[in-house]
């Protein structure tokens, strides 16, 4: 059975403290007014946790602007390095253990009264969501939002999924009913993704990308590369089933505004083609996927918006890790692990990429994130494709699929 655990804070800062914060636990396929426990905890304050966070980004940030070998999907800024780059890992990763450890304090009273509720089995998932519209101080909610929730211990036990964060205050609290949308349904429906290539300027590979999502089953991927603004909107008038984008974003100041460098010449606003993107969420558009820089403020955009469920990366991310992570995100989720889950273990498998690499890349694997919307809910790729109830991977392509995966091929 799956349970949603949804962490609302009280207006506050870490300074002064934050006072109570409203927990919220929903289970799976039930009424939420007939199986809706809530309960409240404090978060006292705790002024280290804003210190220990600013020391690891500007760590990790003079050490991407320093590395010439690992080039950024965000803004490219090189320097001359004056220092050694595998000791200045280490550097960032002490910053992040500092961090992680005064995250636990902090949510250690949180843990406590969670764990004498919760009453876990080995069959559960428990999904885990932390929703800050109740905040009052951008800063302060910037920082709620980058914190590195997944390392809290209470997620030790194996039955839970992920973190995620949920931007605006949502209506209602959907509980996560799997329905079977399409069972008279002769064949499986394929996925549509509308995949943007922007501009990928020097260093970054987009069409690694691109080679990824073209081994998805049951997809149909349409690539779009360096669109003009009027092409891209040309075609999400369209129906898409998730929106893919790859190649160089950033977040404006305000932490609320994010800029998709579309292609060589133009930075495209979320704002700019806001009721162009209404009406493809309205057509069915469930996910957005942003393998790119600091997408939290293109998540917070396209929240305002009611899509159901967006994937981004908190911070500045070198390539080589922004497709290792598509890598193992895309094989977790296409044979129907939850969403929440999918992106837990590209987690796991992303650390030991990186400790493979030991020397050559700081801890990262924290930065994905996802915003739910939970007046929506959470996907899956059988609920995408619309198949019945059995195992994705013993349903063999139709004629139809293999004729349309020849073409894509060489498309």
């Amino acid at each position: 059975m799956n349970k949603t655990v949804i962490i609302i804070p009280e207006d506050g800062n870490f300074k002064r403290g934050f006072g109570k914060a409203t927990i919220k636990i929903l289970e799976e396929g039930k009424d939420d007014r007939e199986n809706y426990r809530q309960i409240y905890c404090q978060l006292p304050q705790v002024p280290e946790i804003l210190r220990y966070y600013q020391e690891w980004q500007d760590k990790y940030k003079t050490l991407l602007e320093s590395s010439r070998d690992e080039d950024s999907r965000g803004i490219i800024r090189t320097i001359r390095p004056r220092f050694s780059i595998p000791e200045y890992i280490a550097k960032c990763d002490q910053s992040l253990d500092l961090l992680r450890n005064d995250l636990n304090h902090w949510l250690r009273t949180t843990k406590q009264q969670l764990e004498q509720i919760l009453d876990l089995n080995s069959q559960d998932e428990i999904q885990v969501v932390v929703q800050t519209h109740e905040i009052t101080s951008e800063s302060t909610k910037n920082i709620l939002h980058k914190l590195p929730w997944h390392c809290w211990d209470l997620f030790i036990d194996d039955c839970f999924g992920d973190v995620a964060l949920s931007f605006p205050a949502s209506e209602q609290i959907a509980a996560a009913v799997v329905t079977d949308q399409n069972s008279n349904s002769q064949r499986p429906k394929r996925v549509k993704i509308l995949c943007i290539l922007g501009d990928s300027g020097k260093g970054i590979d987009v069409e690694a990308d691109r080679r990824l999502l073209r081994k998805i089953p049951g997809a149909y991927c349409v690539f779009l590369r360096q669109p003009t603004l009027e092409e891209l909107e040309s075609f999400l008038n369209k129906s898409w089933d998730i929106l893919f984008f790859a190649g160089h974003s950033d977040v404006q100041e305000d932490g609320k505004t994010g800029l998709l460098k579309i292609n060589s010449e133009e930075s495209l606003d979320i704002q700019t083609i806001r009721e162009t993107m209404e009406r493809a969420i309205d057509k069915g558009m469930k996910l957005a996927i942003f393998n790119s820089c600091n997408g939290l403020g293109l998540a917070r955009q396209l929240a305002d918006l009611d899509i159901a469920q967006i994937i981004v990366w908190r911070e500045p991310v070198p390539d080589q890790v922004a497709q290792e992570f598509l890598k193992y995100f895309l094989g977790f989720f296409t044979t129907d692990l939850s969403l929440y889950r999918s992106v837990q273990q590209a987690r796991i498998k992303l650390q030991s990429y990186i400790k493979n690499n030991k020397n050559k890349l700081p801890k990262v694997s924290w930065l994905p994130v996802i915003h739910h919307n939970l007046a929506k809910e959470s996907i899956t790729w059988k609920q995408l494709r619309q198949l019945p109830d059995i195992d994705i991977d013993s349903k063999k392509a139709s004629p139809r699929e293999t004729l349309l995966k020849r073409v894509e091929k060489f498309w």
